[in-house]
């Protein structure tokens, strides 16, 4: 069976569903019409770029005007470092630490708690779940003169 070229052309790739919902929005404001991939599985599903990530598909006509729209809202500007922890996400953890401490804490001076379960304690810091923030990868087409 041959296989036929799609009607649809990949614009972006995102981490973060809401990312990738606030650009399809944008677009659609503009009278593109945009679609999300994989935007239902990102309620169950931390780590969305296992499944692929959040995959913003315009049709084939409209990529051009797309990744002008695109480029002028400022899509390609490296304005975050996307290796570096939000302040949010570090008062978070430490937040969470320090209650830990506080527990830990209490429950050593109380004799109520074993080595085993003081060591344990500190890996509850890994179950905390946050979005994902990294850069998108964006397909756009050449830069118009």
């Amino acid at each position: 069976m041959e296989r036929k070229d799609s009607n649809m052309a990949l614009i972006a790739v995102f981490v973060s569903r809401f990312e990738a919902i606030q650009i399809a929005s944008m677009l659609r404001g503009y009278g593109i019409r945009a679609w999300v991939d994989g935007e239902a599985h990102a309620a169950t599903e931390y780590i969305s770029m296992a499944l692929g990530g959040h995959r913003l598909t315009v049709f084939r006509g409209d990529h051009s005007c797309a990744s002008e729209i695109l480029r002028q809202a400022g899509a390609l500007e490296n304005e975050t470092d996307p290796f570096g922890p939000r302040l949010a996400l570090i008062l978070l953890v430490a937040g969470v630490a320090a209650w830990t401490s506080v527990m830990i804490a209490s429950f050593i001076a109380m004799a109520q708690l074993s080595l085993a379960w003081v060591l344990a304690i500190p890996l509850s810091l890994y179950s905390v779940p946050v979005e994902p923030k990294g850069r998108a990868d964006y397909f756009l087409t050449e830069a118009r003169d």
